[in-house]
């Protein structure tokens, strides 16, 4: 009876390594984003010393509901592709991959995202298609809602900037699945990647556009209490600071991608709230939001990163897809 010699598992053999890489990873991660804080720690502490502690407290909560939105959003997008997770993985994912924003290099998120999904047999292809499909909701909703509010929010802006309100139908279209579909085949041939976006389906991304749309509202109430506080008699609305934010927010990620350095968001949230704010105010209100949501970002993925459990149970038929 002849011997059978084990044949060594590749898979198997690179698990350490890339085991090992993620922690390196995270660590960096981590590491960055904590320097990111400690570097604005005195104008920080000097913008806080101007509000109650409820506001800070209160504006750092509504930082994380904003953030769940967008793991939610997120999740709805991975559904939308063929690809659902569960409650539990989708945020040890998604919370994970945002400490990649932290790492210069813009496609870090994207990488984390698609590494982590492969684990529980998500394909590349899959996992690329859903994350292309959540920033796709993300510009789209806060494109609507910047355009809308901010046009409505005075009777002046919207005499002369209605057209701005095209966006909306556009952004609309852009969204359904037939029209996404076909815009992602495009940008894959013009990228020279054989890649075949997988079918998307209405009800993924309806949920991850009503995710989105919630988060933009939580990071603009995350803002108004902050102004309130700041101005207890002439703060800006409660819709202006919602599409002002979202504005910064659309700006920031356009120029990341152009690419642009550090502070673009702070920037155009400034220039957007510059005529209900002086500059001074605008300049704390940015200060304080960008330090609140990198702590959030630090705490919950932080938290995902050391909690996370490796999931080696690969389904072969979707791994080899």
């Amino acid at each position: 009876m002849s011997e059978v010699i084990p044949v060594p598992d590749d898979r198997r053999a690179r698990r350490p390594v890339r085991q090992t890489v993620k922690i390196l990873f995270g660590v960096l991660a981590v590491g960055l984003l904590v320097a990111a804080v400690y570097s604005q720690r005195n104008e920080f502490m000097e913008a806080v010393s101007r509000l109650a502690w409820t506001t800070v407290v209160l504006s750092f909560v509504l930082g994380l509901v904003a953030l769940f939105a967008n793991m939610m959003s997120w999740r709805g997008a991975m559904a939308g592709v063929g690809a659902p997770l569960p409650m539990a993985a989708a945020a040890r994912v998604f919370l994970i991959s945002q400490l990649g924003k932290y790492v210069p290099g813009s496609v870090w998120p994207v990488l984390v995202q698609v590494e982590l999904t492969k684990e529980r047999g998500i394909s590349r292809v899959r996992s690329t298609t859903g994350a292309l499909v959540g920033m796709a909701v993300g510009v789209v909703t806060s494109a609507s809602v910047a355009s809308v509010l901010l046009v409505t929010s005075a009777q002046d802006a919207l005499d002369d900037y209605w057209f701005v309100l095209l966006v909306v139908p556009l952004g609309v279209t852009a969204l359904t699945p037939p029209v996404l579909r076909r815009l992602l085949t495009v940008a894959a041939k013009a990228t020279r990647k054989e890649i075949v976006p997988p079918d998307l389906t209405w009800r993924g991304l309806l949920t991850s556009s009503a995710w989105s749309a919630l988060m933009w509202v939580a990071f603009g109430f995350h803002a108004w209490v902050v102004v309130r506080d700041l101005l207890p008699d002439g703060a800006p609305g409660i819709a202006l600071t919602i599409g002002a934010f979202a504005l910064a927010w659309l700006v920031g990620f356009l120029m990341i991608l152009a690419p642009a350095g550090v502070g673009v968001r702070e920037l155009a949230l400034v220039v957007a709230l510059g005529g209900a704010l002086s500059v001074p105010d605008a300049l704390a209100l940015a200060l304080v939001s960008r330090v609140l949501l990198t702590v959030g970002d630090a705490i919950a993925g932080g938290g995902a990163l050391f909690l996370a459990r490796p999931h080696r149970k690969l389904h072969a038929e979707i791994a080899h897809e």
